[in-house]
């Protein structure tokens, strides 16, 4: 000031603007301040003037409002969403996201109009222009989402809020806020997918908590278990159990569980009408980001079919296609067992093997569809001769062999036996014929003849043919001399 001042003096206008500390030092202000000669009727110089205003308070606004400014710019350039200034169609500015969202240089949208970077058709243009229009000269923000092409010539899905910056005066143009939301689309088309997924695979699907509570079904759950979800939702899957598992069993299933995060098996469970039914269960845990079980998801399938196939596969495989009796392969699977259960128990068993005589001559005779009845008579024939427990099968042609476990001694073979030759030599009428056979049988015991199961079907074959050189329709049980 006092410069100021002092150049004034030498006839010189001056300025000062600054802070101006008082002559008592407890007040400092912002001033401006214009300096005057004052000059005499002759041109000489008597003094000066000052006129000095008080700019404190303006000073601070300016100060603030600078401040406030860099802080905008900051904000702005940093921002995590696109900001720009758009007036009469054209990006006045914009900041660096925007930029980045599109692929653009700030140097390339200056001045550029949006229908030229940001639309396919001038019609897609006006028809988005007119929308904003209405909406802001009603006070209103605009809102679309909309799939938008890159620079680079990819397409993204973009979120644009668009405000006027002045509602009272919409020639200064709009703000256009934008944010590049591709990613959540992404998500929701996966969610999409996995809701249809959910409700429409033929596999029965069942959401519960980390306890087992259950949480959500799909409609194929309901289809097989035939509880809806109002049925289920909030309670155990333990609902579902059908007691043919024993509690052995699901302390092993949570324990491999908890140990491999998820468990497959089959089980049997009940549905909502009490039926039990075979199931294939898959249970996979769901964990969050430290481990820690959030869900367990259960997909499951109605194996009812698959199983009454497998037992079908597996009757037919043990059974003959004719006489419908066990074959050789389940004769000696019952053998063996009943074998190792007889060296256990000390039981015996006594095996009857069974020829018909003159079988041939029917069936060549007759006919190979008489000789079939006549098969399937005997085979029938066999079992009511026999009790509940034994067993009849047809190992050959014409060959049977009678399993009785249990007997108490050898007269047993030969009481059945009496029995068979019997009940077969009674005349049988097949499709108006009458046929009259007869069967030579031969019996080995366990453990009277041996252990093992080939040595005694041997043994009773033998015995058989033995049957046969004694006359035919008659027993035989093995003895030393037959060889």
């Amino acid at each position: 000031v006092e410069e100021a001042i002092q150049l004034c003096l030498t006839g010189e206008f001056s300025q000062y603007e600054g802070f101006y500390q008082s002559l008592t030092g407890r007040r400092s202000s912002y001033i401006k301040a214009d300096f005057g000669p004052i000059l005499g009727d002759n041109g000489t110089l008597v003094g000066g003037i000052g006129i000095i205003d008080d700019r404190t308070e303006r000073h601070e606004i300016e100060k603030k409002l600078r401040q406030a400014l860099i802080e905008q710019r900051i904000i702005l350039e940093n921002a995590v969403i696109g900001i720009a200034h758009i007036k009469d169609g054209k990006i006045l500015s914009c900041n660096p996201k925007f930029e980045a969202i599109f692929g653009y240089e700030r140097n390339e949208l200056a001045g550029e109009s949006t229908e030229k970077h940001f639309f396919s058709s001038r019609k897609s243009y006006v028809e988005l222009r007119n929308e904003i229009n209405t909406l802001i000269a009603d006070g209103k923000e605009h809102t679309k989402e909309r799939i938008v092409k890159r620079k680079d010539g990819t397409s993204i899905w973009v979120r644009g809020i668009v405000k006027s910056i002045d509602p009272q005066d919409i020639s200064q143009g709009i703000i256009l806020i934008t944010e590049d939301i591709t990613q959540r689309k992404q998500r929701e088309e996966e969610l999409k997918l996995a809701a249809a997924v959910f409700q429409n695979t033929t596999e029965g699907i069942m959401v519960t908590d980390a306890s087992g509570i259950l949480q959500s079904v799909n409609s194929a759950f309901s289809r097989i278990t035939g509880y809806s979800m109002d049925d289920v939702i909030g309670r155990k899957a333990s609902i579902l159990e059908s007691g043919e598992q024993d509690k052995d069993f699901y302390i092993k299933m949570w324990d491999e569980l908890r140990e491999k995060r998820s468990w497959k098996g089959e089980l049997w469970n009940r549905r909502k009408g009490g039926d039990i039914y075979p199931e294939l269960l898959s249970i996979s845990a769901v964990e969050d980001n430290h481990g820690e079980v959030l869900h367990y998801v259960g997909l499951f399938s109605d194996i009812s079919e698959r199983k009454k196939y497998e037992e079908l596969i597996q009757y037919k495989a043990n059974h003959d296609p004719l006489t419908d009796l066990p074959n050789r392969r389940m004769f000696y699977e019952s053998l063996n067992r009943d074998l190792a259960q007889g060296e256990r128990n000390r039981s015996r068993l006594a095996l009857l093997f069974l020829d018909l005589d003159g079988f041939k001559t029917i069936n060549d005779t007759l006919g190979h569809d008489i000789g079939d009845l006549l098969l399937q008579e005997i085979a029938r024939i066999l079992e009511e001769c026999i009790r509940k427990g034994d067993l009849v099968a047809r190992v050959g042609g014409d060959e049977f062999i009678i399993l009785l476990s249990g007997v108490s001694d050898r007269k047993a073979g030969s009481r059945v036996a009496d029995i068979i030759l019997q009940k077969i030599h009674e005349p049988i009428t097949l499709k108006g014929h009458p046929v009259v056979i007869g069967a030579s049988i031969g019996i080995s015991c366990f453990p009277d003849d041996g252990n093992q199961a080939d040595d005694l079907v041997k043994m009773a074959d033998d015995a058989m043919y033995k049957a046969k050189e004694m006359g035919k329709n008659n027993y035989q049980f093995y003895s030393n001399d037959i060889k």
